[in-house]
C-alpha cells in the first residue's frame, strides 16, 4: 500500500513560522499573515502538482481544463430542478415549540 501524499503546508508547523516571519520580523502585520497564507498555499499546489504529474495513474493535459458543455447543461438542469422543488419555510420571529 502506497502512503498518502501528506499534509500541505498550512496544516504542517512550517506555516506558523512564515506567519510569524512575516508578521513580526518584516513588520508587515495582518498583511504579513496573508502572504505567509499565499506563499504556503503556492508552495503546496507546486509539490503537488510535482508529485501528479509524476503519477502514473493520474494524468493531466491542456484537455482536462476544457469544459464539457453538455455535461455542464446536464448539472445546472438538476440543480434548476432542486432549487425550484425546495419547501420554502416562512420567515418566523418565534422559534418552533415542539
Amino acid at each position: 500500500m502506497r502512503p498518502s501524499f501528506g499534509p500541505n503546508l498550512q496544516q504542517s508547523g512550517t506555516h506558523r513560522y512564515q506567519k510569524a516571519i512575516f508578521k513580526h520580523a518584516l513588520g508587515l502585520g495582518i498583511r504579513g499573515a496573508a502572504y505567509a497564507t499565499i506563499l504556503g498555499q503556492f508552495v503546496s499546489f507546486v509539490i503537488c502538482g510535482a508529485y501528479l504529474r509524476k503519477s502514473r495513474s493520474f494524468k493531466i493535459s491542456r484537455a482536462s481544463f476544457v469544459p464539457d458543455l453538455a455535461l455542464l447543461k446536464q448539472v445546472m438542469a438538476i440543480e434548476w430542478w432542486i432549487q425550484k422543488r425546495k419547501r420554502k419555510v416562512p420567515f418566523s420571529r418565534h422559534p418552533i415549540r415542539a
